[in-house]
């Protein structure tokens, strides 16, 4: 195969698997297949929504028509908040039934993080009252924010998966299990970067793991 002709292989390739791989991945796959480790500076958001076991679990009780709720619900409210996340330039990298785990790299990643996940918060809090057969429900968010260097690992042969591990990466879990629902929890790296006027008041009783915005 010509170079030419494997520059547009590649591209068709990137082309079709871009509605259902990371474009981390995508990436890594087009640039350097042979490598089954990197590690990439950036910084992570992982964010986690509380309320949708509550509406889960009533819809349940109404057989296939609340299994089919719950799914156009779902995909209806993480449709707006990845097109928030898209718009600071950010990536998918796992999704989690409630949970999203996302990637940005490149200037300025730590400032796209944040205000992210700033802009995802404001745009739950508007959609996310709904009225269902099962009743009303109350969706919130809580959100870790971490900077720094990520290891990652493509592991498996007949099924390629993307695995993200290592202390920058717990440090994420960290935070978001930290954050209570409502707040964002950022880590000293990721506050190091934000500008004053970017960074959010510390918490008393959790300045040693970070700054919290409300």
């Amino acid at each position: 195969i010509f170079p030419q002709e494997e520059e547009v292989a590649v591209g068709e390739s990137a082309e079709i698997l871009r509605p259902y791989a990371p474009r981390l991945l995508i990436r890594w796959l087009a640039e350097q297949p042979h490598l089954s480790f990197r590690t990439l500076d950036g910084s992570m958001l992982f964010v986690d929504i509380s309320g949708f076991t509550k509406m889960s679990e009533r819809l349940a009780r109404h057989g296939k028509v609340g299994a089919e709720e719950v799914t156009d619900v779902l995909g209806a409210v993480f449709a707006r908040l990845l097109a928030v996340a898209y718009g600071e330039d950010g990536s998918l990298l796992k999704f989690g039934g409630d949970a999203l785990l996302l990637w940005f790299s490149g200037d300025g990643h730590a400032v796209r993080a944040a205000t992210a996940a700033h802009s995802m918060r404001a745009t739950l809090r508007s959609i996310g009252r709904l009225d269902t057969t099962a009743g009303k429900v109350v969706l919130r968010m809580s959100s870790g924010v971490n900077s720094g260097s990520f290891h990652f690992f493509l592991v498996g042969e007949s099924h390629r998966e993307l695995i993200v591990a290592g202390p920058a990466a717990s440090r994420t879990v960290l935070m978001e299990s930290t954050a209570n629902a409502g707040e964002i929890l950022v880590s000293r790296d990721t506050a190091a970067t934000l500008s004053a006027g970017a960074s959010a008041p510390r918490r008393p009783d959790r300045r040693r793991r970070g700054c919290c915005a409300r």
